[in-house]
């Protein structure tokens, strides 16, 4: 196992601090942190359209991406911060029924917060209800 020298790692250590600073002052990450809708929504689609081919990977940005799977067999990408799932069809819910019908559905995902939705190729922007 390589070891890394702290005097390496305390200037990326310090960055990382600054950065939480300015989210604990600002309430809000940086422009430059945030991934822009659109490119979400264009990479949500390539991997919906990878997950339901049956594929094992897909290429986003020249870089191929590995497709995971939980031990249930769901399957999903972790990319930027954001998990792209599939629908879990053995779940008791509405979502789960439909999936059971044969609808593809997958979900993006930031932390614990749905932010979008791909059901049967059709992308949806998730916001909050007021």
């Amino acid at each position: 196992m390589k070891t890394f020298k702290t005097e390496y790692i305390k200037p990326y250590i310090l960055l990382y601090h600054e950065l939480f600073e300015e989210f604990l002052i600002n309430k809000q990450i940086p422009y430059w942190m945030t991934e822009r809708m659109e490119d979400l929504k264009s990479k949500g689609l390539k991997i919906y359209e990878a997950i339901f081919e049956g594929k094992k990977e897909v290429e986003i940005d020249e870089i191929k991406y590995p497709i995971r799977k939980f031990s249930s067999g769901i399957k999903y990408v972790d990319l930027f911060g954001y998990r792209y799932i599939e629908q879990n069809r053995n779940k008791n819910s509405e979502w789960g029924k439909k999936a059971r019908e044969g609808h593809k559905i997958m979900w993006i995902i930031k932390g614990r917060r749905y932010t979008a939705q791909i059901l049967d190729g059709e992308y949806k922007e998730l916001t909050k209800k007021s």
